[in-house]
C-alpha cells in the first residue's frame, strides 16, 4: 500500500511538472517569436502595461526605469491546463479582474472559482503578436478606446484589432515587458459608442424622447420605441452624445422599443486594493468599467 502511495504522488508530482513545463515553454515561444523578427517588425509598438505609480491600478506608460523598471515588468506564471498568472516584479502581485468585473487591478492571489478572475493565456495573432485572454469570461485585455486605461473587453478589430493586441519584450532573468501594438493618439471615432444587443445598435443620446440614455440608433427621438435604459444598463459608460441621423420625428404613444433593465452584474470576488506609493513616472488614468461589446 505504501509503494502504491508512493508510486502516486509520484506521478501527481511528475504531471505538475508537466504542466508548469509546457506553460514555460509557451511564454519562451512567445519571446523567442518577438526577438526573431527582423528590426522592422519590431519597431511600431506602443506602450507597456504599467503598475500605476507603482500601485494596484493598471494603465498605459511610454516607459519607466523606475525601480529598475520592476512596475511594467512581468512573467506568466503556470497554472494548469495551459492558463497562468501575470506576475508583476515590484511586488509580486498578479494581474486580476477586479471582483471579477472588467476592471482590472494587482492582487496578491486569489483562489475565488478556481482563481479564474486572474488567470490568463495568450491567443496568437500575426507577426507574433497575440491577444490575453481571461479564462473567468472569455474576455481580453484591452486599452479602452485605444486611450492608456486598460480593461477587459470582448474581441474586438477596432483600429484593426491593435488595441488589444500584445507582444512580450523580453528584459532580464525572465521578465519582459508587454506592448501594446497600437500607437498614436485614440481616433476620433473612440468618442462615438455603439454597441450591439438584442439585433439592434444602441448609442447614448442625452436628448432622447425618454430623456438621457441608451436607444436603438435612429430610433431615439420617436416617442416609445427603441429605448434602453440609463447609464450602466448592460455595464455601458458613455463619453458624450451620439449624433442624430436624419430621420422623422414621430410622435405616437404605442411602446415598441427596449425596455428599462436595471440588471446587477456584480461579483463576489474581492481582491486588489487602492494605489499606493510613487514613483516618477506618468500615464493614463484609472480604467474604467467599460461595454462587453463594442461595435467598430
Amino acid at each position: 500500500m505504501r509503494s502504491e502511495k508512493v508510486l502516486a504522488d509520484f506521478r501527481s508530482v511528475r504531471r505538475r511538472f508537466l504542466l508548469q513545463l509546457i506553460c514555460f515553454a509557451s511564454f519562451t515561444l512567445s519571446a523567442v517569436i518577438a526577438l526573431s523578427y527582423p528590426a522592422a517588425a519590431q519597431d511600431g509598438g506602443g506602450k507597456f502595461l504599467d503598475a500605476k505609480f507603482c500601485g494596484d491600478t493598471l494603465n498605459l506608460n511610454p516607459g519607466s526605469d523606475y525601480d529598475g523598471g520592476s512596475c511594467q515588468l512581468w512573467k506568466l506564471v503556470p497554472d494548469a491546463d495551459g492558463w497562468s498568472k501575470l506576475q508583476l516584479k515590484h511586488n509580486g502581485k498578479f494581474l486580476d479582474a477586479k471582483f471579477c468585473s472588467d476592471e482590472l487591478n494587482m492582487n496578491p492571489g486569489s483562489t475565488y472559482d478556481g482563481g479564474s478572475c486572474q488567470l490568463w493565456k495568450t491567443v496568437p495573432d500575426a507577426d507574433g503578436w497575440f491577444r490575453l485572454q481571461i479564462k473567468r469570461n472569455g474576455k481580453f485585455l484591452d486599452a479602452d478606446q485605444c486611450s492608456d486605461d486598460v480593461k477587459l473587453s470582448e474581441q474586438s478589430t477596432f483600429a484593426d484589432g491593435a488595441c488589444q493586441l500584445w507582444r512580450f519584450v523580453p528584459a532580464e532573468d525572465g521578465w519582459a515587458r508587454l506592448q501594446i501594438k497600437f500607437t498614436g493618439q485614440p481616433p476620433a471615432e473612440a468618442n462615438i459608442e455603439e454597441f450591439d444587443w438584442g439585433g439592434n445598435t444602441y448609442g447614448w443620446y442625452d436628448d432622447g424622447w425618454n430623456g438621457p440614455g441608451w436607444y436603438v440608433v435612429g430610433l431615439e427621438r420617436i416617442r416609445g420605441r427603441g429605448f434602453g435604459g440609463r447609464e450602466g444598463w448592460h455595464g455601458w459608460r458613455h463619453h458624450g452624445s451620439h449624433p442624430h441621423r436624419d430621420h422623422p420625428i414621430e410622435r405616437h404613444d404605442e411602446h415598441h422599443g427596449g425596455e428599462h433593465h436595471e440588471e446587477h452584474h456584480g461579483a463576489e470576488h474581492k481582491g486588489g486594493g487602492h494605489p499606493s506609493g510613487g514613483h516618477p513616472h506618468t500615464g493614463g488614468g484609472h480604467p474604467k468599467p467599460p461595454p462587453p461589446k463594442k461595435k467598430h
